[in-house]
C-alpha cells in the first residue's frame, strides 16, 4: 500500500478492528465526519512462510465515491459510495500486518466538481426565447402590413377625418356593421336570387339599399362641401369622398376645377377600375365630358332611370 505510515504509538492486534462510522452515516450526518469505504481487504498474494521485501511493490487501483448501489437505503454496511458536489475531503489508507495495522497520513483536501448551476442557462434561454417571441411578432406585423397596406392609414383617416363631418356616426350604424341581408350568392343560383329579390316589388332590393345608408359615413367629403362645389353636387347626401374622390385637371388657375361629383370604385385589376359619378347637371355637363376625354373612358353604364319621382 503506497503511502506515508505514521508511526504508531502501539501495533494494534489483528484481531480487532476498530469500529468506523459509515458512507451512509456521513450522508446523515450534519457535520463532517470520518468514515469508512471498504472492508478489510486481504491481499491474495501467495504466502510461501517469508515476508515480502520492500522491493516486492504490487499496485492496488481504488476509485473513491465509485459505488452508486450505497445509496440503497437497506444497505448499512461499509460502502464506496458518491461523493458530494463541490466538497473537499482528505483520505487515508489502513495497512494491515500480522502484528496489527496502522493509517497513513491524512492527504491535502481535495475537492470535487461543483454541481453545475443552471440558473444561468435559464435566464439565458428565457432572453433568447423572448427575442424569438418578439422576431415572431415583427415578422408577424410586417407580413400582416404587406397583405393589408392600407390598414393602419385608414384606423388612422378614420380618426381624424370621422369627426370632422357633422354626418359621422358611431355605435350600431357605424359602417363596421354587417349588413343583414348581404351575402354571397353562387353563380349557379343567382336566377333563383334575382326573382326572390324582385318579388313583392322589388321589397328585398329596398331593404339591401336602405342598409347603404350609413356606409361610407365615417369617411369625410370636405371637398365636396365647399362653397364653390355644393352647386356642381345633385344630391346633398350623395357626395364623393376625400380619400377616393375623382380629381380633374386644374383649368385657369381655379384650384375648384378639379372637382366632379366622381368616386373611384376598385375592381378586380384596380383599384381605380371604375367611376361611379351623378347624372350631370345643367352646370356641370363639361365637366362631366371633360372626365370622359382625360381618363380615356370606353363605356358609359346608366344605372338609373331616365325619369325618378317625377325628375
Amino acid at each position: 500500500m503506497d503511502g506515508d505510515f505514521e508511526e504508531p504509538d502501539e501495533w494494534y492486534g489483528s484481531d480487532p478492528d476498530p469500529v468506523m462510522n459509515t458512507w451512509y452515516d456521513a450522508e446523515q450526518a450534519s457535520i463532517p465526519m470520518r468514515y469508512q469505504i471498504e472492508d478489510r481487504y486481504d491481499y491474495p498474494w501467495p504466502y510461501d512462510g517469508n515476508l515480502r521485501t520492500a522491493s516486492e511493490e504490487s499496485e492496488i487501483i481504488i476509485i473513491i465515491g465509485s459505488n452508486t448501489s450505497c445509496l440503497n437505503l437497506d444497505f448499512q454496511g461499509y460502502c464506496n459510495g458518491p461523493l458530494q458536489d463541490g466538497t473537499a475531503y482528505r483520505y487515508q489508507f489502513r495497512g494491515y500486518t500480522e502484528g496489527g495495522y496502522t493509517d497513513t497520513l491524512l492527504s491535502e483536501p481535495i475537492s470535487t466538481v461543483p454541481k453545475a448551476n443552471l440558473t444561468w442557462l435559464w435566464i439565458l434561454l428565457g432572453v433568447l426565447g423572448g427575442l424569438l417571441l418578439a422576431a415572431v411578432i415583427i415578422l408577424g406585423v410586417i407580413y400582416f402590413m404587406r397583405l393589408h397596406p392600407d390598414f393602419f392609414s385608414k384606423k388612422s383617416d378614420n380618426h381624424l377625418k370621422g369627426n370632422e363631418n357633422p354626418m359621422t356616426i358611431t355605435g350600431e350604424e357605424s359602417v363596421h356593421k354587417k349588413p343583414k341581408h348581404s351575402k354571397p350568392v353562387k353563380l349557379s343560383k343567382y336566377d333563383e336570387y334575382f326573382n326572390m329579390m324582385c318579388a313583392d316589388m322589388e321589397f328585398r332590393f329596398s331593404e339591401e339599399y336602405e342598409e347603404l345608408r350609413n356606409v361610407g359615413r365615417d369617411q369625410s367629403w370636405l371637398v365636396a362641401e365647399l362653397p364653390s362645389n355644393k352647386g356642381k353636387n345633385r344630391y346633398t347626401n350623395i357626395l364623393p369622398y376625400d380619400r377616393t374622390r375623382l380629381q380633374l385637371e386644374e383649368t385657369e388657375g381655379d384650384e375648384t376645377s378639379d372637382y366632379i361629383n366622381a368616386n373611384w370604385i376598385p375592381g378586380f385589376n384596380s383599384q381605380t377600375e371604375f367611376i361611379a359619378t351623378q347624372g350631370p347637371l345643367p352646370g356641370t355637363k363639361d365637366d362631366f365630358w371633360r372626365m370622359i376625354w382625360e381618363y380615356d373612358v370606353k363605356t358609359i353604364v346608366m344605372v338609373t332611370q331616365c325619369t325618378e319621382r317625377e325628375r
